[in-house]
């Protein structure tokens, strides 16, 4: 194939539809010239053969024919669907406004009036030709983006369900080896009591550590199986009423042996009322950041404070520990998630903790938030109304 007939080529082919052997000769010359590949019907039906097989991408059609005239055989082409989308040029020795607006309402794309003009004719089909491959290339654009959409909506349905099994998985293994490791801790302060009333005092801080490191390793456990119930949608509520002193009173006589020398004031008026509401979901909520609080002060202040408003039962702590740096707070709540690797390394855990009060704060249409500063302390944030319906709500 030669460069000029590879040029031709890529003008685009057009097809001349007139009777007149004068006419389509004048305009088949110097179509080509301009290098389109040019082919010819002398009456409708012929004009629609060739358009449904050879696919131009434009064409010529003459309005008085005789049999079919241009207005058919435009109609026609318009009602294929392989033809459809070809732009029609009208050509025709009529200047009535009525048949221009006709053919314009079948579909044509512009009108040209004889006697023609090579020149306006060139200048139209290239702009027609120009929209036209405007219009594919939005086409293809589009087809391939529903491609990609389609592709990617798969994959994340695929995603998801492999996100669920793994869920259900963990759930499943968490609850299997808490099992044993409760038998472990239960064991070991039997064999601990034991050794105290037959004076094996040199085994019991043996014992003590097989204890912690089991307790340690049960907490870990017990997050991975709460974070793989919430992702899993396996979370159930127990709305009870609760009395909210009581409820401080118990998690503070369970978070006093893990303070490690911190100062805990609490804050908390005898006569602060009840809730209605999941109380282990809050319990350990609340567990949590009193235990964090712990874990990231030294010899400092911890603050536990309980307020009623008209609407919401607010608690916060309140501590004088590490703090977090503020570009570092927009991650604390995602899962696996500490301030960063050395908080890791320094202080353990599985960084789920806060995740799981994210979530469980969401579930009774609750609200958590936190303000920080690095080396000088965190404050966390939970509210909740008077009274929770129970109803499901979004984890994400």
């Amino acid at each position: 194939m030669n460069d000029e007939t590879k040029n031709s080529e890529d003008q685009g082919t057009l097809l001349i539809v007139d009777d007149v052997p004068a006419n389509v000769s004048v305009l088949f010359d110097f179509l080509t010239a301009a290098r389109f590949k040019v082919l010819v019907a002398q009456d409708g039906k012929r004009a629609i053969q060739k358009s449904s097989y050879a696919q131009p991408d434009l064409i010529l059609l003459d309005v008085m024919m005789p049999g079919m005239d241009g207005f058919e055989v435009c109609e026609i082409l318009k009602a294929q669907e392989k033809t459809k989308d070809i732009p029609i040029i009208f050509m025709t020795a009529l200047a009535d406004t009525v048949d221009k607006v006709k053919g314009f309402n079948l579909g044509a794309a512009d009108y040209i009036t004889k006697p023609i003009q090579s020149e306006e004719v060139l200048a139209r089909i290239n702009t027609h030709l120009g929209f036209r491959r405007l219009q594919q290339q939005l086409e293809a654009r589009t087809r391939e983006l529903e491609r990609r959409n389609i592709e990617h909506k798969q994959a994340r349905q695929e995603a998801e369900l492999a996100n669920r099994s793994k869920s259900i998985f963990l759930a499943n293994m968490s609850h299997e080896l808490r099992t044993p490791l409760n038998a472990i801790i239960g064991y070991s302060d039997l064999i601990a009591d034991e050794a105290a009333d037959m004076g094996y005092d040199d085994i019991i801080l043996d014992l003590d550590k097989i204890q912690t490191a089991a307790k340690q390793l049960l907490a870990i456990i017990s997050d991975v199986l709460d974070i793989a119930k919430i992702e899993a949608d396996r979370v159930e509520l127990k709305i009870v009423e609760i009395d909210i002193a009581t409820l401080v009173n118990e998690v503070v006589t369970v978070i006093e042996p893990v303070l490690e020398g911190n100062q805990l004031t609490v804050n908390c008026p005898a006569d602060i009322g009840t809730l209605h509401t999941d109380a282990s979901k809050v319990q350990q909520i609340l567990l949590n950041l009193l235990n964090n609080a712990a874990k990231f002060t030294s010899k400092g202040k911890i603050t536990f404070s309980v307020e009623r408003s008209a609407e919401w039962i607010s608690f916060k702590v309140a501590d004088t520990g590490i703090g977090i740096s503020p570009e570092k707070i927009d991650y604390i709540f995602q899962p696996f998630t500490q301030a960063d690797g050395s908080t890791t390394r320094q202080y353990g855990g599985t960084g789920l903790g806060l995740t799981i009060c994210k979530h469980y704060c969401r579930l009774l249409d609750g609200q958590i938030s936190m303000e920080s500063e690095e080396g000088k302390g965190s404050v966390f944030t939970v509210m909740f109304p008077f009274e929770v319906k129970g109803r499901e709500l979004p984890l994400s």
